[in-house]
């Protein structure tokens, strides 16, 4: 168990404050402890009629690189996690869902890292395009929509070209839940790997 004993607030923006708080750890050692907190939120994974999924390429500032994802977004003051899924889905692909699932929430680096409010998957189903969609934000960079079904997102998390741990979260978490649901998602392009 790691007791705090005082908590160091070290810089604060609206998108994330940094402590170096002073603790005292189980066997009575005293030292300082970084956390980071964040604004909690949803990642909504779209899936269409056809039972494909969309995924996005997103420029990440703090990798310097392009990263295959989900549609994801903070949390607003006032709104549901559905409500926000509902926003982020036309903002970033245009797109809206007849119904939502919520599938639990996802915790980045227990360890350090503390989302405010939790941040929620949610299955976004029956997605079709929007008529007039919400104009995207202009701190966000996108390229290169994909369709795909769920069995290629999955192979391709096994080789690597699925790199974000909160997309390869809920890709799995919608393939366990299409089958808990009788949904035939197939087993191909999954190579020598197995899911039991």
């Amino acid at each position: 168990m790691i007791k705090q004993d005082a908590e160091k607030l070290i810089f604060k923006n609206k998108f994330v404050s940094f402590y170096n708080d002073e603790v005292t750890f189980a066997g009575g050692l005293k030292a300082h402890y970084a956390k980071i907190q964040i604004p909690g939120g949803v990642v909504v994974l779209p899936i269409l009629e056809n039972g494909n999924i969309i995924l996005q390429e997103e420029y990440r500032y703090g990798i310097s690189s392009w990263v295959l994802q989900c549609c994801m977004g903070g949390s607003i003051e006032g709104k549901t996690p559905v409500d926000v899924a509902t926003i982020e889905l036309e903002e970033e692909l245009s797109l809206s869902a007849s119904k939502f699932i919520e599938l639990g929430e996802y915790v980045s680096s227990p360890d350090r890292v503390e989302a405010l409010g939790g941040t929620r998957m949610i299955l976004a189903l029956d997605c079709n395009p929007c008529e007039n969609p919400l104009p995207q934000e202009p701190t966000e960079f996108f390229r290169n929509r994909i369709e795909l079904p769920i069995d290629d997102a999955i192979a391709m998390i096994f080789d690597g070209r699925i790199k974000c741990l909160v997309t390869q979260s809920i890709i799995m978490k919608a393939f366990i839940h299409q089958q808990k649901m009788g949904v035939n998602v197939g087993y191909r392009c999954l190579g020598d790997h197995r899911i039991y």
